[in-house]
């Protein structure tokens, strides 16, 4: 049996329940004290009331669309450094939270000189990294069944302590500019499609006429998103801005993310808006 298949045993996951979430809180815990996490802080409310936009890897991504973006602060995650040699675009900032997704970037993740997120078991893992790589502490409760984390999946609300995972670095991204103080979010590129996901249920879904990234980046062997926890995490954002007075859109050019509230981003950027220097 495969490290892979031991990890998704039920009987595995019983045995090894106390052990590994006891792990994890720990890490949770201790994680603030670290040096990752005092250069996290260096962010905390560094762009208040301004406007970000966080991109996607979906396939309605284009490099028009991110070549009118230069001058605002972007947020940008996973295998966007691909249509690197095609914009002039760069983010102002870059995210990756899966392990996998790391493995697949890391040549290009240590070409990058803008700051960038990983998550901190990357440290242990890809040692060889740029020292200007900022580690973090994302925090995924370790459950029987994982893929029936739908409830209480909320934001952090100070992610030098720890960011919630939510199965998208989306969600990172978010409570990172959160953080960060923006008030106007906008998404790009989130399609929300998948070719292959699975439910709460563990009923896996595949549909080879979905395409999962922007041009002609193709999709990892190891992609299956856990689209009820995404949902989850995405309806918390949702509830989060809408309390704390926070605009958050979703521009994405077609795709099938219906939670957040649809708008252009033609218009967006006509508009003006609360722009900021990225």
């Amino acid at each position: 049996m495969q490290l892979q298949d031991l990890k998704k045993s039920k009987l595995v996951r019983i045995g090894s329940f106390p052990f590994v979430n006891l792990s994890r809180q720990f890490r949770k815990l201790f994680f603030q004290y670290t040096p990752d996490a005092q250069k996290l802080r260096v962010f905390k409310d560094s762009h208040i009331g301004e406007r970000c936009f966080i991109i996607g890897n979906g396939p309605s991504l284009s490099v028009h669309d991110l070549n009118q973006l230069k001058g605002e602060f972007t947020i940008a995650s996973n295998k966007i450094l691909e249509i690197f040699p095609e914009t002039e675009w760069r983010p102002s900032m870059y995210m990756c939270v899966e392990l996998n997704t790391l493995r697949d970037c890391k040549e290009g993740i240590s070409k990058l000189s803008i700051p960038t997120l990983i998550i901190k078991e990357g440290k242990k893992y890809f040692p060889s990294l740029p020292p200007h790589i900022i580690y973090i502490c994302n925090h995924v409760p370790f459950l029987i069944n994982r893929y029936k984390r739908v409830h209480g999946i909320y934001l952090s609300k100070d992610i030098s302590k720890y960011f919630i995972g939510g199965e998208t670095v989306v969600f990172d991204a978010i409570q990172m500019s959160i953080y960060m103080g923006f008030k106007e979010i906008y998404l790009l590129g989130v399609d929300h499609h998948y070719s292959k996901k699975i439910d709460s249920k563990g009923t896996i879904t595949v549909d080879k006429n979905v395409k999962d990234y922007f041009g002609n980046v193709k999709t990892a062997p190891y992609t299956l998103q856990t689209v009820d926890t995404v949902n989850a995490a995405y309806h918390s954002c949702k509830d989060y801005c809408n309390n704390h007075n926070i605009i958050i859109k979703n521009l994405t050019r077609g795709g099938i993310l219906e939670i957040f509230e649809r708008d252009s981003l033609d218009q967006i950027l006509s508009n003006g808006g609360v722009k900021n220097a990225g």
